[in-house]
């Protein structure tokens, strides 16, 4: 919560208004807290896989304070690719993530980083089509996740601390009222088309150093996928901040990709 309070109780009000009970949950991890590395053995490499990933986990151990929990999914650009994507994190992260969860009476069956569940959510949307590399991200509070793949896996994964609340924060400095007044001009009167208005010009300097992220998020992944085959085809907003006016627009002349938002994919909510 934005504003403090009990995270515990609110959480546990939510499930309470939703009536969902306690039904097998899985949990979403943060992927701030995560490390993804896209790794692609040598073509003629025999060992298994799942052998792969776990020496590079051994070899990642090795500058780490303590031993990563890991998974590996295969990743690949094309049909005949040995490459894939791993997710390690620090099991004291984890362990915190399930005290949580058991604090509320939670039954839970997995974990997954968020940007591996935003892909997850969108890469078999009906407008999506199976070959198409799309750079899929989710625009949160206060954290934005980053995900690129095709409907046959997901290539790389990346989250920035930046999101909805950065947007609500220049518009309170730029035209000096509180942060609430700021969210509900944001709200009802934002957007990235006016730059006549001291809100907009809050909003374009926040949409600036945001895509900035961005930006660096696609350059790490264009070193690790040079390939032109492997370029993004299309930009999937999705989140909160998502509907904000104009900052579709936004991301299609800064990116030069076209962009819409996951209702216009066929998923209206992640």
């Amino acid at each position: 919560p934005a504003a403090g309070g009990d995270r515990l109780e609110l959480i546990r009000n939510w499930i309470a208004g939703l009536g969902i009970g306690r039904p097998p949950c899985v949990l979403g991890l943060p992927g701030s807290n995560a490390v993804f590395q896209s790794l692609q053995p040598e073509a003629n490499d025999p060992r298994p896989m799942a052998t792969v990933a776990a020496v590079e986990v051994l070899k990642f151990n090795d500058i780490a304070s303590e031993e990563m929990v890991y998974d590996a999914a295969p990743a690949p650009l094309k049909a005949d690719d040995k490459r894939m994507l791993i997710v390690m994190a620090r099991p004291t992260l984890l362990n915190g993530v399930v005290s949580m969860a058991g604090e509320l009476g939670l039954d839970v069956v997995d974990i997954v980083a968020t940007p591996v569940a935003l892909y997850n959510a969108l890469a078999d949307s009906p407008g999506v089509a199976p070959d198409d590399v799309c750079l899929f991200i989710d625009i949160g509070q206060s954290s934005t996740q980053v995900a690129i793949g095709t409907g046959k896996g997901l290539l790389f994964a990346r989250a920035f601390a930046s999101g909805g609340q950065a947007f609500t924060d220049a518009s309170a400095r730029q035209t000096k009222v509180a942060y609430a007044e700021a969210e509900r001009l944001k709200v009802t009167q934002g957007g990235l088309s006016n730059l006549a208005q001291l809100l907009h010009q809050g909003l374009l300097a926040a949409a600036e150093v945001w895509i900035r992220e961005v930006e660096s998020c696609l350059a790490v992944y264009q070193n690790v996928l040079p390939a032109a085959n492997a370029r993004p085809m299309r930009v999937v907003l999705s989140g909160g901040a998502a509907a904000l006016p104009g900052l579709t627009d936004f991301v299609k002349t800064k990116l030069g990709l076209p962009t819409v938002l996951a209702a216009q994919i066929g998923r209206a909510h992640v």
